[in-house]
């Protein structure tokens, strides 16, 4: 028993700390910033531009954060794959990510921290999850905490709590077609701008937790399949 404590411990510890390897611990202003409106009825154009009801704006900090998760993802695919050859760029472009929730119901619409990442030369999509830690303390998980501090000793245990509160950005990402990233081309293609959203459903109505969406027209379209399989659009109601 313990040894299988010791190493579930040491395994947790070093995730948390790998994870959080170029985390700033001392940075507390925040780095993403959502606009403080009330939610909204329907998704117009003009609210997902910067100053708009539905867009986040990053902060530099938040950039650069999310930057260097991505290279370190690069690196490991490099290290995987000696014939991956992706180069990370600094000017990645960000498109938004907004929550779809019921309430009374009714649908309202609010914007989200997260974040899309799409590097066109590839093209990759990620997606950069916001978390606000701030609040996390080691009672919170006082089992683990005790773990580590037993195997590892207080100080790392300590610092493994400080790391984990600042570490505010997790990276998903796939360099394959299929899924996420066909219905992301899809409506690139057909939208009015070569833009794109994605739909978080906090209560999914699709059957699907994260759509791609985009605006054709002026009007909001979904991404769904069709019955054989093929991506169609269907208007936002």
């Amino acid at each position: 028993m313990r040894y299988n404590l010791f190493f579930f411990a040491l395994l947790f510890g070093i995730s948390i700390l790998s994870s959080c390897v170029n985390t700033d611990i001392t940075a507390e202003e925040p780095t993403a910033i959502a606009p403080k409106v009330s939610p909204v009825h329907a998704i117009q154009p003009k609210a997902l531009l910067p100053g708009g009801s539905l867009f986040t704006a990053l902060t530099e900090g938040g950039r650069d954060t999310i930057l260097s998760k991505i290279r370190r993802i690069e690196n490991q695919q490099k290290r995987k794959n000696p014939i991956f050859t992706a180069q990370i760029k600094r000017d990645f472009h960000y498109f938004p990510i907004v929550e779809e929730f019921s309430e009374n119901g009714k649908t309202y619409y609010r914007p989200s921290k997260d974040v899309v990442c799409v590097d066109e030369t590839i093209p990759t999509y990620y997606i950069a999850y916001y978390h606000d830690r701030s609040n996390f303390k080691k009672e919170d998980n006082l089992f683990m905490y005790n773990g580590v501090k037993e195997v590892l000793g207080q100080e790392f245990a300590d610092d493994m709590v400080r790391r984990y509160k600042a570490n505010k950005w997790t990276i998903s990402y796939s360099y394959t077609g299929g899924g996420l990233n066909d219905d992301i081309d899809y409506a690139i293609k057909e939208s009015d701008d070569g833009s794109f959203f994605l739909l978080k459903h906090i209560s999914p109505p699709y059957g699907r937790s994260i759509n791609a969406c985009y605006f054709k027209d002026g009007k909001p379209y979904i991404c769904k399949k069709d019955d054989d399989g093929s991506i169609i659009g269907k208007e936002l109601q």
